[in-house]
């Protein structure tokens, strides 16, 4: 759409660049830079699971999908570079115009669905450990945001009639206003953004009411929340929607392209973040004896569960590092709680079972003693 302005003789100011002004490499380098960086997050995220023998989750395969989008994104833009992006209009040769346009709306494509997916992603994190009206409330995100992005890249393409119209703008044909796309785009940017900063301050509810160490508390909420900078940056790319409409469309969107690949970039790291602080706890070495058992009294609180034949039992959760729980414990202590049991108590009104959930994937151990038994969960991821 950009380039029907051109072809059409548009006298519209747009984003000038100096004629021996060249953006490509740097923008190749931002964003390489910034899927390689994601890669590295990725990987010790998925790398850590297997170091605890867990498998990938729906939350896993969503972000590597993002992920592979975001290479996609790239690599496209690359293309674009190649042809003449980031360079002034001047330098551009028309004769590449179809493929150039149709290299940078696949772009922008991939660039929608690695948002979409990284969001959706961390958004099913979030909902392991949500219950009752939370639960509910990540459900409503969850679906709001791929409605909202799904509607985005179907603008993209449905925008011109025929479709082949998008790339190859001296076809006969329609095509909507570029404000149509603009306005839309705006709104999504908006909405996505706020979701993101919402679902970051979620698991502050969900973890502040757990019997946890403060220090571990406060610690697993700032690694939850990282996902507040993909929020930012999104309501910040939205300065730069309105140039989509620019005729000198080889200048005006290249901050935009930066940005959009950031947003997904910053959303599968922020989602590997909880994930690899068990990875970091790991690296330590174990406490002493005295440390372990000042740990024990410090931690220990009791809750009220149900036992067999209607008698209650106290149950006591115990929060702790895993290395202090393997280094100080029997391995019959180490064992694995099973999830029957971890139902159990969560049906009789303990957090234990939202403290094991959580467990999975922020590095912490749970330990559950119980009238005549002893067990303890170590399914950290």
């Amino acid at each position: 759409m950009a380039a029907r302005n051109v072809t059409n003789g548009s006298s519209d100011r747009g984003f000038r660049l100096p004629p021996s002004t060249d953006f490509g490499p740097q923008i190749n380098f931002t964003l390489w830079l910034l899927t390689a960086l994601s890669a590295a997050f990725l990987a010790l995220r998925v790398y850590c699971k297997f170091l605890r023998h867990r498998g990938l989750w729906w939350d896993d395969h969503l972000l590597i999908a993002s992920w592979l989008a975001l290479v996609a994104d790239s690599a496209f833009i690359s293309v674009c570079i190649n042809i003449g992006f980031g360079r002034p209009l001047s330098q551009f040769n028309m004769k590449n115009l179809d493929i150039f346009l149709l290299y940078s709306n696949l772009a922008g494509t991939f660039s929608i669905l690695a948002a979409l997916w990284s969001k959706t992603s961390f958004a099913v994190t979030v909902l392991r450990i949500s219950s009752g009206w939370l639960k509910a409330l990540v459900w409503f995100i969850i679906i709001t945001v791929n409605a909202c992005l799904g509607v985005a890249v179907a603008i993209t393409w449905a925008q011109c009639t025929p479709i082949e119209k998008v790339w190859r703008p001296h076809l006969e044909g329609t095509c909507w206003p570029k404000g149509v796309q603009i306005h839309y785009n705006i709104f999504t940017a908006v909405y996505s953004g706020t979701m993101d900063i919402v679902l970051s301050i979620l698991p502050w509810k969900i973890i502040w009411t757990l019997t946890m160490n403060r220090k571990e508390k406060i610690g697993v909420m700032i690694a939850m929340s990282m996902g507040v900078f993909a929020g930012i940056t999104s309501i910040i790319k939205i300065t730069q929607l309105p140039s989509i409409s620019n005729s000198t469309f080889t200048e005006s969107t290249t901050q935009l392209v930066i940005l959009a690949a950031a947003e997904s970039a910053i959303t599968i790291i922020a989602a590997s973040i909880p994930i690899l602080r068990a990875l970091i706890r790991d690296s330590r070495p174990p406490p002493g004896p005295a440390q372990f058992y000042h740990s024990l009294g410090e931690l220990s609180v009791y809750a009220t569960g149900h036992g067999g034949g209607g008698a209650n039992n106290t149950l006591g959760t115990i929060v702790m590092n895993r290395r202090a729980s393997e280094g100080s414990l029997s391995a019959a202590v180490a064992a694995a709680w099973d999830k029957e049991t971890q139902a159990t108590h969560s049906r009789g009104g303990s957090s234990v079972g939202r403290l094991s959930r959580l467990s999975r994937f922020s590095g912490l151990s749970v330990l559950v003693f119980e009238t005549g038994r002893c067990s303890a969960d170590s399914n950290t991821h």
